[in-house]
């Protein structure tokens, strides 16, 4: 049976009971038969945890509502890319093409439906200012999934990937059928890459918060 070390006599008794920390060493108990550190040992484990996932410094993060928003920024940014992949590249003209939007071949030109008739517009304009401001809707999905994970005290990776599909199953995918049902063109093509990318975005944001305490 290993003695405890005494943490408080000096630097060497520390290391040494660190380096024993970290190769598993631990005392039974006699009485109870149960594996437990030794006295001084709690702070060492601590410690060596903090040091060796870097988790000392993701506890010290901003939080609000207990909720870290270093994982908050890079959740919002994991989602950003999932819509600029779904929306940008894989499914663009699919979706462009279900909602009533035409670019011309050089895409530099777009057209849609107005009530005044087909309405053309040439260039970006403003429309990079909106694409800036639509970095605030993954921003705020990515603090609700955050909050929501931590008041069901998940923080594993399979836990959160399976929070985050049925929460997008039951929440995000209904939303999105509204204008599938309501428009007047009731396109399935553009309900199918919105749903999609609800999903995707809903579990790529849960995994990317798994990470945060």
């Amino acid at each position: 049976m290993l003695d405890p070390i005494d943490v408080g006599q000096g630097g060497r008794n520390e290391d040494a009971a660190l380096a024993r920390c970290r190769h598993g060493v631990f005392r039974r108990s006699a009485i109870e038969g149960k594996l437990h550190a030794p006295r001084g040992w709690a702070t060492l484990i601590a410690r060596w945890i903090q040091n060796e996932t870097g988790q000392g410094r993701i506890m010290h993060m901003p939080r609000l509502a207990n909720v870290n928003l270093l994982g908050v920024l890079l959740a919002a940014i994991a989602i950003y890319f999932v819509g600029f992949l779904w929306y940008g590249l894989l499914f663009s003209e699919a979706y462009m093409n279900g909602i009533g939007v035409f670019f011309n071949e050089a895409g530099d030109t777009v057209r849609w439906l107005e009530a005044d008739g087909i309405s053309t517009r040439t260039g970006m304009g403003e429309e990079g200012a909106w694409m800036a401001a639509g970095f605030l809707i993954p921003l705020v999905l990515s603090f609700g999934l955050g909050y929501f994970l931590k008041t069901q005290a998940i923080s594993s990776i399979g836990g959160a990937a399976g929070f985050g599909l049925v929460l997008s199953l039951l929440v995000g995918v209904p939303l999105m059928a509204y204008g599938l049902v309501y428009s007047p063109w009731h396109s399935w093509p553009a309900f199918l890459v919105d749903a999609s990318h609800t999903v995707v975005s809903f579990v790529a944001g849960c995994i990317v918060l798994s990470f945060f305490d």
